[in-house]
């Protein structure tokens, strides 16, 4: 892996958006009302719904990690998948999505040499991922000095238009590129951002109209940054949220997007306040070029501590969640924040005492909902000398939330060497895919139900 690029320090700009009155925040976008819940509370999550889903596999959690499971499988561990579909010498990031269609797509970079990668896709049925084939290739324009897909996301449109938004680092200029994936025919670059760095994080989603949003964060210039397509085949101005304090933030950051109820986007990223402090932070649009303030919405008091690694957002009803690593001391954990509009924060832990020693700049982190309005998290815990990704979700018990938890892969390296991304179907059925540098392989892992 390329070490971190470190830059000079800046100030926050708050320049270049619109205010909007969605966000309340007191001086210095900092929440003042955040409810530490008990550590050892499960049941938080999305409402309770008198509509139940129907009994499924994911109901009862399987005391095998699924990479290990051989059949017959155990009744409790029936339908876990794990496939590998993909062999990089190393990569990267890796993101998947599924059109309404059942197939699912799966993107990452892979490095030809330590000056060259390119772009790889794949496709399959979700009910066939033994034959999983070789989509297009994005490869470098230069013949060296030039990585595609550095950071990738993935969003689906319908059935098959497929939307991608990846970081093209080069010898010659870096930028943030969106093209289209129909079947095997990808659109011809657009240019989304070409004054980066050469390191970041990028995010996409499709918005209530069918138009792309891209948010990135530029680990050159502290940046956290959006911009929306218009519709008329071009982008509005994109807009800076929030600059980091000091762009020198370990690892490329964190963004994520998730698509509210009319115009509304929702956006969460990983603030740097100094090199030594960070937060969780959110802003929400709902027009192209108007995104609120960036609230803070944990480590408002700026102690000493890394919040916000990894950062992944989702939406139940009006609520937002937020789930992301909080570090200090050699520690971690993997914490959820929960709000309503400008109300209070409340905030659980889920994984407590992760074993890291030095501050990390990624952890492998991804929440999603269903269509019960039952939360999905894929993260990862600490089993030295290994990582354990394990997927969590929400069931319901007599009216109760709970979550059950699997261990999908143990892996031979560090959780900032592990990347995963993941996905749900219209029937719960997660999509999930990850890296594992040990073995040099891409692996996809579902439920079938």
């Amino acid at each position: 892996m390329l070490s971190a690029v470190l830059s000079q320090g800046c100030i926050p700009d708050f320049s270049g958006f619109t205010i909007v009155d969605d966000i309340a925040r007191d001086d210095g976008g900092m929440d003042a009302t955040v409810a530490q819940e008990d550590a050892g509370d499960v049941n938080d999550g999305g409402p309770i719904d008198a509509n139940d889903p129907p009994a499924t596999p994911l109901d009862t959690a399987c005391p095998t990690p699924w990479e290990d499971l051989v059949a017959p499988f155990p009744e409790v561990c029936t339908g876990r998948v794990s496939e590998r579909v993909g062999a990089p010498f190393e990569l990267d990031d890796v993101a998947i999505t599924r059109g309404s269609d059942g197939v699912v797509v799966i993107a990452y970079d892979s490095y030809d040499g330590p000056d060259l990668a390119e772009l790889r896709t794949l496709r399959f049925h979700e009910d066939a991922p033994e034959h999983a084939a070789a989509g297009p290739v994005i490869r470098p324009v230069a013949v060296m000095g030039e990585w595609v897909g550095t950071s990738v996301a993935l969003a689906t449109q319908g059935a098959d238009t497929h939307h991608l938004a990846y970081w093209v680092r080069s010898d010659v200029g870096h930028e943030i590129q969106h093209r289209t994936l129909r079947g095997n025919l990808l659109s011809e670059p657009d240019p989304v951002a070409i004054s980066v760095g050469a390191r970041g994080a990028v995010d996409i989603e499709i918005d209530a109209a069918g138009l792309p949003v891209v948010a990135w964060h530029d680990d050159e210039t502290g940046r956290n940054a959006v911009r929306r397509a218009t519709g008329e085949g071009t982008w509005a101005i994109d807009v800076n949220v929030r600059s980091d304090g000091d762009p020198g933030i370990e690892g490329v950051g964190a963004v994520a997007l998730a698509a509210g109820a009319g115009s509304a986007m929702h956006y969460a990223f990983q603030w740097c306040v100094s090199l030594a402090v960070s937060a969780p932070s959110y802003s929400v649009s709902t027009a192209a070029a108007s995104w609120s303030a960036a609230r803070m919405i944990d480590n408002s008091e700026i102690e000493d501590r890394a919040s916000g690694i990894g950062v992944d957002l989702a939406l139940v009803g009006d609520e937002t969640f937020l789930a992301y690593l909080d570090w200090a001391e050699q520690r971690g954990a993997v914490r959820l924040a929960r709000f309503t509009g400008s109300g209070p924060i409340a905030i659980t832990t889920l994984i407590d005492d992760i074993s890291i020693l030095n501050r990390p700049g990624r952890h492998p982190m991804v929440i999603e909902t269903d269509a019960y309005g039952l939360l999905h998290l894929l993260t990862a815990r600490v089993e030295s000398p290994e990582t354990q990704l394990e997927y969590w979700r929400q069931v319901r018990r007599g009216g109760e939330l709970e979550w059950v938890v699997d261990v999908v892969g143990v892996i031979g390296a560090v959780p900032e060497r592990v990347h995963a991304d993941m996905v749900i179907g219209p029937d719960r059925r997660p999509h999930i895919v990850y890296s594992d540098p040990f073995v040099g392989a891409v692996v996809y892992a579902t439920v079938q139900l």
